[in-house]
């Protein structure tokens, strides 16, 4: 049942949960049996997936003509995956030669599936040492080249596995945690070598971009955010705003702050962009450190919070472009760049680099020479930018976190639309009192934003024409946005933080099609082709920042297929392992360790190495299932069929009946509920009984 995919067609996924789900269909409390019947559901894609970006260029963008928004509203679950892993998860998932590649959150486990069936093939846990994160445990995929799979720990490393059966082939150290780095960003992989930024510009590290030999992980170069001279010529202004900032101040403490950089943040967040006929790559730079405060670093502190071309063979850096120099406010360059041609001011088509920043403007620039071309309307409001807080505090809009986060914005070129998926989210700002640097991974700021109660606070869906810098259209949510967006073919895609997967109408913004994952998704889609049919698929588990429903699956959807009677199989996740001294081991799965050639007589047991209190009665199109609620020992908590705490996805075909017996052994009442994946689930939070004794306080 865990990562469990039975070939029915079409599909219905039932959710059944302890936390977070509502909109129940039935509830079960002690003792009782409830039943539920399934009824509908449905996506698309094409070719491969095999770079964060899909392409070099960082489009998120999908040619596929099967899936459109005439046929949208058919799109149902072809298969579902449970990790096993809950928390956030905004891994993008990588297909290449049928299979996917995903990544978890807290332990970084490598997976790999069958992108057609969610079969599981192998699987990686390394072995992490101290890791020190700001915001949340979180992985954001892998790169794949010439067989090999390449992914990054938050303890700092990059590994390097076989892409067949998941063993390592070398791993590297690229910074040291106890100095407060990190890695979570999805490495790039061209011409044989291996890129890879840095995360800890919250904790005073000094950011940096590197390159590594992909056959043997030796370093080829490195590229250093920060360095001497980094005041650069103390702008006054970002896009035409004042900074407030007393430059003469700053210039009478230059010297007295001399080595600044050697702490001085810059972290690359995110995937880069890649021209390979410029040979150039095209990063985004993180928050200067300390964050948040000032004065003990004045100067501009370049290049942190910029757009930076490198040369891809040597790293040397050809041009650079400031958002927000001497960044007070946290409005760092975090979403992944992205490349097309666009118009400049005289008409001419020209090469263009553009990234979706926090201060929710899309910088659009010269590719050849950094200079901006346009910077588009706010998709956000905007409310005191740039302005100083005093000791009491102050309202910000955008907040830290955006505007546009690390949320990859995506790029129609049929539409000439770059579509983002925002954050609207004022945030109070209040100094603290300045500390100096110390090792060990302490955060340094000079002031912490926190969310007021009373705000409100929600996201937007936004399409900017990058021709003129207009917004073509804009759709308001209920959640703030973090996770991105892809566009294919005449749609577009995003993830809500309810749970909703929603599919828009690229040109008008009108919603067409959105379908209920059980928790809130914070991961960028993607799109891919196996046999002729396309799907689409998207990481549903939350986000630790937007304090959003957990979970731990992958959703992938498809047009309906035709039915193929035959022998359905059922693959279950392996135990869990102990990791290898060198950092992990793979763990290959059949990808049938059940398999049932002929239907269940009802009330027969279950076939050998299925779940003991499971049966399928095909001739009555139903399932029966107990779900224990107070199992002692290790089955104790939520335990379904004596395994998987807590919650589980399970697919059936449409109309069948499904059966779940609820049992208690603990002493305490308890409950439970089936609902339809397609309903809304509520807030996190304790939800009223049903009936007497249906929940307890825990």
């Amino acid at each position: 049942m865990y990562g469990m995919e039975r070939r029915f067609s079409p599909l219905w996924v039932l959710v059944l949960s302890a936390l977070f789900f509502a909109g129940c269909a039935q509830h079960a409390n002690v003792g009782a049996t409830a039943s539920a019947s399934a009824s509908s559901g449905g996506s698309t894609a094409a070719s491969e997936w095999s770079t964060y970006g899909k392409t070099y260029d960082n489009q998120r963008y999908d040619p596929s003509s099967q899936i459109t928004s005439k046929n949208i509203t058919s799109l149902v679950p072809a298969w579902v995956f449970q990790t096993g892993v809950i928390g956030s998860f905004e891994t993008s998932p990588l297909v290449v030669d049928g299979t996917m590649y995903i990544t978890t959150g807290s332990n970084d486990t490598v997976i790999a599936l069958d992108a057609a069936t969610g079969a599981i093939k192998w699987r990686y846990i390394p072995k992490l040492g101290f890791a020190t994160f700001c915001c949340g445990p979180v992985n954001r995929g892998v790169a794949y080249d010439k067989g090999s799979i390449f992914f990054a720990t938050l303890d700092g490393r990059l590994i390097a596995l076989d892409a067949v059966t998941g063993r390592e082939r070398w791993i590297v150290t690229v910074g040291n945690p106890q100095q407060g780095f990190s890695e979570t960003m999805a490495p790039l992989v061209a011409d044989d070598l291996v890129y890879i930024g840095s995360s800890g510009g919250e904790y005073g590290i000094r950011g940096s971009f590197t390159a590594y030999h992909e056959t043997d992980g030796k370093m080829a170069w490195r590229w250093w955010v920060t360095s001497p001279g980094w005041e650069g010529k103390y702008a006054s202004t970002a896009n035409g705003l004042s900074l407030h900032r007393d430059i003469a101040a700053e210039k009478r403490d230059t010297p007295k702050y001399r080595n600044a950089w050697q702490h001085g943040g810059g972290p690359i967040w995110q995937t880069p962009a890649f021209d390979p006929q410029r040979d150039v790559i095209y990063v985004a730079t993180g928050n200067p450190s300390p964050q948040l405060i000032g004065p003990q670093r004045p100067g501009d502190n370049l290049y942190t919070d910029s757009i930076v071309a490198l040369d891809a063979k040597s790293g040397t850096m050809k041009w650079y472009y400031q958002e927000t120099p001497h960044d007070l406010w946290d409005y760092d360059a975090v979403s992944p760049t992205f490349l097309f041609n666009t118009t400049d001011g005289q008409g001419h088509t020209v090469p263009a680099v553009a990234q979706a920043g926090k201060t929710g403007w899309i910088y659009v620039l010269n590719r050849e020479t950094g200079q901006p071309i346009r910077v588009s309307e706010s998709v956000v409001p905007q409310k005191d930018m740039f302005a100083t807080p005093g000791p009491n505090g102050a309202m910000m809009e955008p907040g830290a976190l955006g505007g546009v986060n690390w949320s990859p914005a995506s790029y129609n070129p049929t539409t000439h639309m770059a579509y983002v998926a925002a954050i609207v989210q004022p945030r109070f700002d209040k100094p603290l009192p300045y500390a100096t640097w110390q090792p060990g991974g302490e955060r340094w700021a000079g002031s912490r934003q926190v969310v007021r109660p009373h705000v409100p606070q929600s996201g937007v869906v936004a399409a900017v024409d990058v021709d003129t810098g207009k917004i073509a259209w804009k759709y308001d949510t209920s959640y703030p946005l973090m996770g991105g967006t892809m566009t294919a073919g005449d749609l577009v895609f995003t993830g809500e933080g309810n749970g909703m997967f929603d599919a828009f109408d690229a040109k008008g913004g009108t919603l067409l099609w959105q379908y209920q994952t059980g928790a809130g998704i914070g991961a960028p889609p993607i799109a891919y082709e196996i046999n002729g049919r396309e799907y689409i698929a998207v990481a549903s588990g939350g986000n630790f920042l937007m304090n959003t429903p957990t979970g731990d699956a992958v959703f992938v959807f498809a047009l309906p297929a035709p039915s193929t009677p035959g022998p359905h199989t059922m693959a279950t996740l392996p135990p869990p392992i102990t990791s290898a001294q060198g950092g992990g081991a793979p763990v290959p799965v059949s990808t049938a360790e059940v398999s049932v050639a002929q239907p269940i007589a009802s009330g027969a047991p279950a076939p050998s190495g299925a779940p003991g209190s499971m049966k399928f009665n095909a001739a009555d199109k139903s399932v029966t299932f107990v779900v224990d609620m107070g199992a002692p020992g290790e089955g104790s908590g939520l335990n379904f069929n004596g395994k998987f705490k807590g919650h589980l996805t399970m697919t059936v075909p449409l109309n069948w009946k499904v059966t779940m017996t609820a049992v208690n052994q603990d002493s305490l009442p308890h409950s439970l509920e089936i609902i339809s994946a397609q309903q809304t689930p509520p807030m996190q939070g304790i939800q009223p009984p049903i009936f007497a004794g249906a929940t307890t306080a825990d």
